[in-house]
């Protein structure tokens, strides 16, 4: 009963914000951001080979800047440990994003 509830609820949020993510998108997205990057964490710098360690973290949080959340420069690839940093809390999310920021901007060009 909750999960219906719970799916009716994303539902009406997609169809009356009239956006709705792409999944092969995002995929691309996220495999273009980890590859510009050379499969390396941005915060420990460990390089990673397997897949499913690394992450493409979304910089502007894409649940509320939906119109660029599959722009280059708003993507930073992030281990598994590292990605739960930003997420803790809105301070840790406001204080590392102009770090990234200021990585990602330095690249040019659109989605490959």
């Amino acid at each position: 009963m909750k999960l219906t509830k719970l799916i009716m609820l994303v539902l009406l949020l997609v169809f009356c914000c009239g956006f709705e993510f792409n999944s092969y998108q995002l995929s691309k997205w996220s495999k273009a951001v980890r590859a510009r990057d050379n499969n390396n964490c941005f915060m420990c710098d460990r390089v990673f080979d397997g897949p499913g360690e690394l992450e493409a973290h979304h910089i502007m949080p894409k649940s509320k800047y939906p119109t660029i959340c599959y722009e280059m420069w708003n993507g930073i690839t992030l281990c598994d440990p590292c990605h739960l940093i930003p997420h803790k809390s809105k301070l840790n999310h406001k204080k590392y994003a102009p770090m990234f920021l200021a990585y990602t901007l330095t690249f040019e060009g659109p989605l490959p």
